[in-house]
């Protein structure tokens, strides 16, 4: 599966670009852009469906599969952490709180925005996994179909997405009922595939519907402008924005037309998303004690904006991660 889908890192990449270009460049960028951090969720919930499969025939347990999750997004988590401590975005008494991913993060609105998404990402990750191994395809796919209906009902109910006032010691809020629902978006596109694909067509169709969904995706993602993020009309284009990119990833991973093709057989892609997640969560300390401070054109302050999460992701993954790792390897040595 591995080499079909370089496409979908590239478009991951994509998107952590967007979401940061979201959160801190002009107005005049940003009237234009939706939130991009719900299709994280999707793009999940397709790899999860596969991490499920093999899980099922390893045996391995939902602690087991927790221990990964955590060992993997903590790590560089933590050392955005540090740093937000060190600027004084942080208090040492919180640090708990973060690091164990729970609903005090999921629950609150903070100077380290992203963590609220790691949480929702983690915990929604962590029940939908518990489903897919759990159940029978068709029964988990039954569960998973009804949760993410009854998500997408609640948040309709909410004024806004972004209204921060959860149930269930804080677990039960919007940003896990988006994870929930885009979870279950990204499986069903991964059955999809698995299960059925794209019937045998001519290349040349395919590449007219690439790009037909290409650009209806980025004419629903690029709806703007808007003024608040509340209301039933932004919640309707959130809707339409998943809705599309699902067909458009399914087409991406599994056809042949004139994009995919083309993308697919791009192995940099791969090597480039690497540094999405470290970015990502990095914005807030890169961007924030930054922003406005100096006078920038507005395309040079866009750069600048992309450029700071995606240099300190390059630091870690090359060093900071690789030292880390020595260092504990040598402790670890001495005292055993």
């Amino acid at each position: 599966m591995q080499d079909k889908i370089n496409s979908i890192q590239l478009l991951r990449v994509i998107l952590t670009v967007l979401v940061i270009l979201d959160h801190y460049a002009p107005s005049y960028v940003t009237q234009f852009l939706l939130p991009g951090s719900h299709l994280f969720f999707v793009i999940g919930g397709f790899f999860l469906y596969f991490v499920a499969l093999r899980a099922k025939e390893h045996k391995t347990s939902i602690i087991q599969y927790m221990k990964k999750r955590w060992a993997r997004i903590i790590p560089p988590a933590f050392a955005v952490l540090v740093i937000a401590l060190f600027m004084g975005l942080l208090q040492i008494e919180d640090m708990p709180a973060y690091l164990t991913l729970t609903h005090q993060v999921v629950f609150d609105v903070t100077n380290v925005t992203p963590f609220w998404y790691i949480s929702a990402f983690f915990w929604s990750q962590v029940i939908v996994f518990a489903i897919l191994t759990a159940f029978r395809p068709t029964l988990a796919l039954i569960i998973l179909g009804t949760i993410g209906l009854i998500s997408v009902i609640i948040l309709f109910q909410h004024e806004a997405l972004w209204v921060w006032q959860g149930h269930i010691f804080g677990f039960l809020n919007p940003g896990l009922l988006r994870g929930l629902f885009g979870l279950t978006l990204g499986v069903t596109a991964a059955v999809i595939v698995q299960k059925r694909g794209i019937k045998s067509a001519k290349k040349p169709y395919l590449g007219v519907l690439e790009i037909a969904l290409l650009i209806a995706f980025i004419a629903s993602y690029m709806s703007g402008p808007y003024i608040v993020w509340s209301g039933t009309n932004y919640q309707i284009l959130l809707l339409t924005n998943v809705l599309i990119f699902v067909p458009l990833m399914i087409l991406f991973v599994q056809s042949k037309g004139w994009i995919s093709a083309f993308l697919n057989r791009q192995a940099v892609f791969e090597k480039i998303a690497i540094y999405a997640y470290p970015a990502f969560i990095s914005q807030e300390v890169m961007v924030h004690p930054f922003h406005g401070k100096f006078d920038l054109p507005g395309w040079l302050e866009c750069v600048f904006i992309v450029a700071a999460p995606f240099l300190f992701a390059v630091v870690y993954v090359h060093l900071i991660e690789p030292g880390a790792k020595f260092c504990w390897k040598q402790f670890r040595s001495k005292i055993y």
